[in-house]
């Protein structure tokens, strides 16, 4: 097979070579092909993640202007008034008994263990109070209010250092 070169040079191949050469060709534009397709893809895929997201971009209009039919397209309708309604943002009020006025009534309910519970199970030694967890709860009675705090100690032995128990 004769091929002229574009330095109109004369290049002699077989007809192997030829068709080779010829489905390479093809090959490498249905490759170019599928890049173009890859690309528009990642073209839309890229706008959709990090494009505007309102409703009103060229690309959807046109894809919706696909869905109607040319008497849809051509005829005059007219648009509704927009009516705007002013609104606000309302600050959430906050439910915290840190704010609590002093003049209120306090009541302190201390939850300790019995004596019987206060050893350890694994060397029975003496539990001691390592600590304690306080927790404030408003009661509130027809004509008064009063702040009682349940105060949980926790108990730790000090032989094992375990951490044992805490009265519910």
């Amino acid at each position: 097979m004769i091929i002229k070169d574009k330095n109109s040079e004369t290049i002699t191949i077989s007809l192997d070579e030829y068709n080779e050469l010829k489905s390479l060709k093809e090959h490498c534009s249905e490759l170019e092909t599928q890049v173009k397709w890859l690309m528009e893809q990642l073209k839309i895929n890229n706008k959709k993640t990090y494009g505007s997201k309102s409703e009103q971009s060229e690309y959807i209009y046109e894809q919706l202007s696909l869905l109607h039919n040319e008497a849809e397209l051509y005829s005059d309708v007219e648009a509704k008034e927009e009516v705007k309604v002013a609104s606000h943002t309302r600050k959430k009020k906050e439910a915290t008994l840190d704010k609590l006025p002093e003049n209120i009534k306090t009541v302190v309910v201390e939850h300790t263990l019995p004596e019987e519970e206060k050893v350890c199970p694994n060397c029975n030694e003496q539990l001691e109070v390592i600590g304690k967890e306080v927790k404030k709860t408003l009661k509130i009675k027809p004509a008064e209010v009063i702040i009682q705090e349940d105060v949980y100690y926790t108990y730790a032995c000090k032989n094992c250092e375990k951490t044992v128990l805490r009265p519910q």
